[in-house]
């Protein structure tokens, strides 16, 4: 026979009361030693009970801190029974947790100082150019160099656009026809100077050198992807110019050669040509979404560290990343601003000076408006007067709306899943995506600068 109790009936039962033939065992030692309960805190705790609910447990005294790696020694011995480590520290150094007179300095490492270089065939800068301005001014880029920008000599707007706030640029655009094009952009404190050159027919070319502790000499290059013989012997004279006279060489671009095939006669030719200026070629993975090794970073004795290739989403090329190591300095410009400090105005007393301004009885309207722009400049210039500061000055975007911070968090959400995956799928959402941002952005600054500022000119009230 089955005997069934209810919820109320098995918690009266359940009365967690320890027996009074307990305490008699107990000094008889008869009672066997208890199994390990481990008991870190040490609390005493009491029982809650209630009709409608199962017993708890909570506790009746404060959780007591542990003792920090770096306390004192000496305090921890002599603090007594019932009084806290972090208490016995405090009242010894009088400081809470830490005595910070064992601590011992950490030792920093200073990293030496890089110049950031990144080369990219932009592949036509004139619907891209926010969008580098953006990447420039997120990855701290010092130096990017853009191939096929396809701007014409005279469109000074798109190049202006692409450089951030205290950034310069190089620029050589295609004298003849369409496509092409070379671009430079740079942050303003670098010492950059241009390079004269021979003439080229069959590739366009921009030299300058960094001028720094260790000055460094850049060759950017783009040759257009149809064959042309005299490549081979320019590329010669110009090495034979540059490599005698430069003890650090960088040479970059868009070659438009398949170094990845073997099988490529016109890169063999090529790849013997650096090896007889003792000149090595770095890039071993495909920078084109074709799978070819199209855009090169070759070096002599110049060092180049972290370098790598990743996509951008808004072109055929990928972006190569690199790192010269160089003693440069980092200034960021400054400006003088005036501002008045309008916050500590005291309301009280400023409208008192202005209660003369009702006794006044102009004869006309031009005397009623002069007299009260004079009041008012002079009444605001002795409760807030105009202060001046030194500051470093960034460009500010006021255009950057909450609808294109939202589609470039998301874009760094598809990259990263791209880059961790590396599947088709993933790759064709990010680049649709950068495409999508890049015209946002673009179309956003446009309508931004085309919408004319009100401008509020107060009238003052009739007497």
């Amino acid at each position: 026979m089955a005997i069934n109790y209810t919820a109320v009936q098995l918690l009266k039962l359940n009365t967690h009361s320890t027996p009074s033939c307990i305490s008699t065992i107990k000094q008889l030692g008869l009672l066997r030693r208890p199994r390990y309960i481990h008991r870190s805190c040490g609390r005493k705790f009491k029982l809650l009970q209630s009709s409608q609910a199962i017993p708890s447990l909570w506790s009746t005294l404060r959780a007591v801190a542990r003792p920090t790696r770096h306390q004192n020694a000496t305090a921890l011995r002599t603090s007594s029974v019932g009084v806290s480590m972090t208490t016995a520290v405090t009242e010894q150094t009088g400081k809470r947790g830490v005595d910070f007179s064992v601590l011992r300095p950490r030792q920093r490492r200073i990293s030496p100082s890089t110049i950031k270089v990144e080369l990219f065939n932009v592949q036509s800068l004139t619907n891209k150019s926010c969008l580098i301005q953006d990447h420039i001014s997120d990855r701290g880029l010092d130096l990017m160099c853009l191939t096929e920008t396809w701007h014409r000599p005279e469109a000074f707007s798109v190049l202006n656009e692409a450089c951030p706030s205290g950034y310069s640029y190089l620029q050589k655009a295609r004298s003849t026809g369409r496509g092409g094009g070379l671009t430079v952009i740079y942050r303003s404190d670098l010492k950059l100077s241009l390079l004269p050159l021979p003439h080229l027919s069959s590739c366009e070319c921009v030299a300058f050198k960094c001028n720094s502790s260790s000055p460094v000499t850049f060759l950017l290059i783009y040759r257009p992807p149809k064959l042309n013989s005299s490549f081979i012997p320019e590329m010669s004279n110009l090495l034979s110019i540059f490599c005698p006279t430069s003890a650090n060489i960088i040479i970059l671009g868009d070659m438009n050669i398949h170094v990845n095939t073997s099988s490529c006669r016109f890169a063999a030719q090529f790849l013997q040509l650096l090896d007889c200026f003792n000149l090595s070629q770095l890039i071993d993975v495909p920078t084109h979404v074709r799978g070819h090794t199209l855009d090169l970073v070759i070096t002599g004795s110049s060092v180049v560290t972290n370098l790598s290739v990743y996509d951008l989403g808004v072109s055929d090329h990928k972006v190569v990343s690199m790192e010269i190591p160089q003693s440069v300095s980092f200034t960021q410009s400054k400006r003088e601003i005036s501002f008045r400090n309008l916050k500590n105005i005291n309301q009280e007393c400023m409208i008192k000076d202005l209660q003369h301004l009702l006794q006044a009885n102009p004869s006309s309207a031009n005397d009623a408006v002069d007299l009260y722009n004079r009041t008012l400049s002079s009444v605001l210039d002795y409760h807030a007067p105009v202060k001046s500061r030194v500051v470093t000055f960034s460009r500010s975007a006021p255009w950057f709306s909450e609808n294109l911070r939202r589609m470039k968090t998301a874009g760094r959400v598809l990259e990263r899943r791209y880059k961790a995956s590396g599947l088709t799928v993933h790759r064709i959402a990010y680049r649709e995506h950068q495409k999508s941002y890049s015209r946002e952005r673009l179309k956003t600054q446009s309508e931004a600068q085309t919408v004319p500022p009100v401008i509020w000119i107060p009238f003052p009230q009739p007497w």
